[in-house]
C-alpha cells in the first residue's frame, strides 16, 4: 500500500478525503492520509482547525509532511479562492499575478509556483477552483436532495449552466460557489453539508464535471504504477 499524505484547509475537506477519495484509491493500492493545518491555538481548550489565512501555515505544514519517508507523495487540498493565496502572490514569488488567461491556466501557475518553492520531488500541489463548493455544483440535484430541499434544483441548475464546468464559477466575494449556495440553500453550512453532497455525487461524477480535479486525481492514482 503506498501512502500519501495531503493537507488539508478544514473538517470538510478532511471528510471529502476520508469518506470519497480514500475508498477510490485504496482499491488502487493507494493509502491517503489527511491533515488538518492548525490556525490558531484558543483559550479555551487546544487548537483551532481550518480557517487558512497565510502561507506560512501551508509552508510548516508541508515541510513536516515532507519530512516522513514513506510517503510517496505529499500533495494539498486547499481552495484557490482564499486569504492565503494573496499572501504567496505578495510576499513569497516575484510575480504578484498568476500567469494565466483563464481559471484554469492561473491555478496551475500557482500550483507550479508552490511546487518551486518546496523542490522536492514527492511534492504535488492541488488547489481546488475556486473553492470546496465548486466540486458540488457537479450535480445542483444532488445538493438540493441531501438537504432536502429540492425545490431548489432549478435554480442551482441555472447557477451551474451559467459556465461551462462547475469550476469555472468565480472566486468574487459575492458570487463565489459558497456564497450561491448560501443565497439558495437555506441552512447551508460547510462542515455538516460539504462532504455529505459530495458522497452523494461520487467521485467518478464530480471528476467527469470538473477538468482540474480530475487531471489531479489522475496524477494520484498512477502512483499504483511506480
Amino acid at each position: 500500500m503506498r501512502l500519501v499524505l495531503i493537507a488539508v484547509e478544514g473538517q470538510t475537506e478532511e471528510r471529502f478525503v476520508k469518506d470519497v477519495l480514500a475508498p477510490h484509491l485504496q482499491l488502487r493500492g493507494i493509502r491517503i492520509v489527511p491533515t488538518i493545518l492548525r490556525t490558531k491555538i484558543v483559550r479555551q481548550g487546544g487548537p483551532f482547525k481550518g480557517g487558512l489565512t497565510s502561507f506560512r501555515q501551508i509552508d510548516e505544514r508541508v515541510t513536516c509532511l515532507l519530512r516522513d519517508s514513506h510517503a510517496v507523495l505529499v500533495t494539498t487540498m486547499f481552495d484557490y479562492y482564499g486569504r492565503w493565496r494573496n499572501d504567496f502572490l505578495t510576499n513569497y514569488r516575484s510575480e504578484k499575478t498568476p500567469a494565466g488567461a483563464t481559471a484554469r491556466e492561473r491555478v496551475q501557475s500557482v500550483e507550479r509556483e508552490m511546487e518551486i518553492y518546496f523542490d522536492h520531488p514527492r511534492f504535488r500541489a492541488f488547489l481546488v477552483l475556486h473553492e470546496f463548493e465548486a466540486l458540488l455544483f457537479s450535480s445542483p440535484a444532488e445538493i438540493a436532495a441531501a438537504v432536502n430541499q429540492p425545490e431548489t434544483a432549478k435554480q442551482l441548475e441555472q447557477i451551474r449552466q451559467t459556465f461551462p464546468t462547475p469550476e469555472e464559477i468565480d472566486d468574487q466575494p459575492q458570487s463565489a460557489p459558497s456564497k450561491r449556495l448560501l443565497t439558495v440553500i437555506e441552512g447551508y453550512q460547510k462542515p455538516a453539508h460539504g462532504a455529505l453532497i459530495a458522497s452523494r455525487i461520487g467521485i467518478e461524477r464530480i471528476r467527469g464535471q470538473c477538468p482540474h480535479f480530475a487531471e489531479w486525481l489522475s496524477t494520484l492514482e498512477a502512483l499504483t504504477s511506480l
